[in-house]
């Protein structure tokens, strides 16, 4: 009905159409957008997954604090075995304890979530995202927590009540820790760290992307540039009476002091529209047709963002509705499609034409830029662009992008001072510079990669609480082999690295798993990627692997855990030989 009512907005046989193909949706089936909602959830299993390599090292370490807790505990159980207790009423015993353990911490955990969500409601986004907290989500955290306190407080259980009660009862026990013994503690400290160096190496990957889109060269015009956003049909103005005001309001922006140029496109200069073109006269050389993107400009374009013609010319007054379609083309587009780096005077037409015969003539090529999608261009950072006149195009010009001399800021200002006098009326839909646009564009890599390394410094962080509390056992356990060391003149270092070494190879072990692990799923990552993938500013980068970065995330877990494991060998070492032999007694 609308191209019906309104066949000026909605384009003629022969031009790009933009009525049909509307589709109605539930608003219950779309969680963010239609085309977006696939690439969301991909975004949301991958968090998830993340959250739950965090969760299994808690519960490993949970796993690991009931076996040293149950260890310490092991005379008074193997007494209370000796005077009759059944196996099964102790291991019910030290369940319910670990499964209080873990209610608490599901109950502290949903506290903590109800405080972040506050936060959260105050940082801006780069997505809209509904942050309040759900039921559903609350009774998955309590069956969660049963489960994991019953799950990982079940072996431990076990474990803690096989006990063997002659040389229990005798106190005769104590062995290091043996990197060389397959046990479940041994098991549990490879583990956390292991995970912790993969989580920490999935956090590199999305540094890669940032720091790859921020080094990137857009080749046009960044300071200085303003941008002013509008539709002019929202007011309920005709597409013949929009394209008049826009060109009015152009030229009192261009008026404005300091301005050295101001321009009109459809959209934004870093939103492009992708179709498929056919060449004419295609050669074996070059593809008969192939997939380009595309950018609606006006008069003044190139000169505003700074980006050089190469050969021919730009668009000016002759290219009006009803003379010869013309454009603009990148030089990659001239090389991929053309075979010629001057392809002035060569023509091409849009795959989705219905009509055979509207060829576009190319009258310039301009110098490769980054002019599509920030995100994306991290992926293919110089595609093939070709720039259309919009008065050649249907519907009227949406943006005024200017440049000056002095403030950007400053000049936004007085760009919607311009669009307010003309029209009160007229809604502003996007009124920035083109350095903050830049900046949002990076928005959506920096949070995750932010929330990534915060899920792996705490992963990491949890790990070496497990490391402390193992290696803590182990000087206790031990008090009495450490006395008779130091009162036969065994030095500080040498009590330190008895106890340390254990840990230390164990650490080295898990650090190696996780490398290798990482390697692997950046390798994945590498070879499964398809450039074209992505969402706005949210692109999936193609990562490589920096053997760098991970060789610093290893020593850096290996730093941490050796802290974790030096402070209570130092302790140790500090002991009084005469009361770790009362104490080990």
């Amino acid at each position: 009905r609308l191209e019906r009512d309104d066949p000026q907005d909605y384009g003629a046989p022969g031009e790009f159409q933009m009525g049909p193909g509307i589709t109605v949706l539930p608003a219950t089936s779309v969680r963010v957008h239609p085309q977006a909602d696939a690439i969301m959830a991909g975004l949301a299993s991958v968090l998830l997954v993340i959250t739950a390599l965090v969760l299994a090292i808690a519960c490993s370490n949970l796993a690991t604090m009931l076996l040293v807790r149950g260890a310490a505990r092991t005379k008074d159980i193997a007494v209370r075995l000796a005077m009759g207790a059944r196996r099964a009423q102790i291991v019910r015993h030290l369940l319910i304890e670990s499964l209080l353990l873990a209610l608490a911490g599901g109950a502290v955990g949903c506290l903590l979530a109800w405080w972040a969500l506050d936060a959260l409601r105050l940082m801006e986004l780069p997505v809209t995202v509904d942050v309040t907290l759900d039921v559903r989500v609350l009774l998955f955290a309590f069956g969660l927590s049963l489960v994991t306190g019953v799950g990982f407080g079940l072996a431990p259980a076990l474990k803690t009540t096989r006990v063997d009660l002659v040389p229990t009862l005798r106190d005769e026990g104590g062995s290091p820790i043996d990197a060389r013994r397959l046990t479940l503690r041994n098991a549990l400290i490879v583990f956390q760290v292991g995970v912790s160096v993969l989580l920490l190496g999935g956090t590199s990957l999305f540094l890669q992307q940032s720091a790859a889109a921020t080094a990137l060269r857009v080749d046009y015009a960044v300071r200085g540039v303003a941008l002013l956003e509008t539709d002019l049909r929202f007011a309920g103005y005709s597409a013949a009476q929009a394209a008049r005001t826009a060109d009015d309001l152009r030229q009192r922006v261009a008026a404005l002091p300091g301005v050295a140029s101001a321009s009109l496109l459809r959209g934004l200069p870093m939103q492009v529209n992708g179709t498929a073109v056919v060449i004419d006269r295609a050669t074996e050389g070059n593809r008969s047709a192939a997939r380009a993107a595309w950018l609606a400009a006006g008069p003044g374009f190139f000169d505003t963002l700074q980006i050089p013609l190469l050969a021919g010319r730009g668009f000016d007054a002759r290219d009006r509705p009803g003379t010869p379609r013309v454009a603009v083309i990148s030089q990659r587009m001239a090389q991929q499609f053309f075979g010629d780096v001057n392809a002035v005077g060569r023509r091409f037409r849009s795959l989705n034409s219905d009509d055979e015969n509207a060829w576009i003539d190319v009258v310039g090529i301009a110098r490769d830029t980054n002019t599509g999608d920030f995100g994306d261009d991290v992926l293919d950072p110089v595609g093939p662009l070709y720039y259309l006149p919009y008065t050649q195009q249907p519907g009227p010009p949406t943006t005024i992008v200017a440049r000056t001399s002095g403030d950007a800021a400053a000049l936004v200002l007085a760009m919607q001072r311009e669009l307010r006098a003309a029209d009160p009326s007229l809604p502003v839909l996007t009124a920035t510079t083109m350095a903050d646009s830049l900046r949002r564009a990076q928005r959506a890599p920096d949070a995750v990669a932010l929330l990534l390394g915060l899920l792996g410094a705490l992963g990491l962080v949890l790990a070496s609480i497990g490391l402390y509390a193992v290696v803590a056992f182990a000087v206790a356990r031990r008090s009495r082999e450490i006395g008779i060391r130091m009162a036969l003149g065994a030095r500080g270092p040498q009590v330190v690295w008895s106890l340390a070494r254990g840990v230390a190879a164990l650490v080295a072990i898990g650090a190696g798993l996780g490398v290798a692990a990482s390697a692997a799923m950046t390798l994945m990552l590498g070879a499964t990627s398809a450039p074209q993938t992505g969402l706005g500013n949210i692109a999936i980068y193609r990562p490589h692997l920096d053997p760098v970065a991970l060789l610093l995330i290893a020593a850096l877990t290996l730093g941490v855990a050796l802290i974790a494991t030096l402070v209570p060998g130092r302790r140790a070492a500090r002991m009084d030989p005469l009361v770790a032999l009362r104490d080990g007694g």
